[in-house]
């Protein structure tokens, strides 16, 4: 028997409790990142779903069961250019984090990064489909393997 664990530490929230019920919220972020609406639009399609629902959406992550989270992290890339990771923890809370990362892996745009231009990014995609408050900071997410 083993057992393997690992640590995912980065700047940026926690999707635990935020809510995220409202298709048309869901569809108006969408909006913001067209190939990725494509993308689901078109798994939509080739399951069968005409009409999805939140839960739809939700599931949209059958590699992961990352929801929201990837799917805001796609939005993100596709709209911003800004490469997040989602991920969960042991207790199946989703993250949504900007990771630290070595200066030869960094493209110029993460040079200039700063957490003022990560908070604002995060909080205006997920401003749009959150039900409840949230706060981004440091997070770390364990997850085990």
């Amino acid at each position: 028997m083993s057992i393997e664990t690992w640590h995912t530490y980065g700047y940026g929230v926690c999707l635990a409790g935020l809510g995220f019920r409202s298709v048309s919220k869901i569809q108006t972020l969408l909006e913001h990142a067209p190939k990725v609406k494509e993308e689901i639009e078109k798994c939509f399609l080739e399951q069968g779903i005409s009409e999805p629902t939140a839960d739809d959406y939700l599931d949209y992550d059958q590699d992961y069961c990352l929801g929201m989270g990837a799917i805001l992290k796609d939005v993100i890339a596709e709209a911003e250019g800004i490469e997040l990771i989602a991920c969960d923890d042991l207790n199946g809370h989703i993250y949504l984090l900007y990771p630290p990362m070595y200066p030869w892996s960094m493209e110029e745009a993460d040079r200039l990064m700063t957490e003022k231009r990560i908070e604002s990014v995060i909080r205006k995609y997920l401003g749009i489909v959150a039900e409840s408050d949230f706060e981004v900071d440091y997070q770390s997410a364990e997850n085990c393997g």
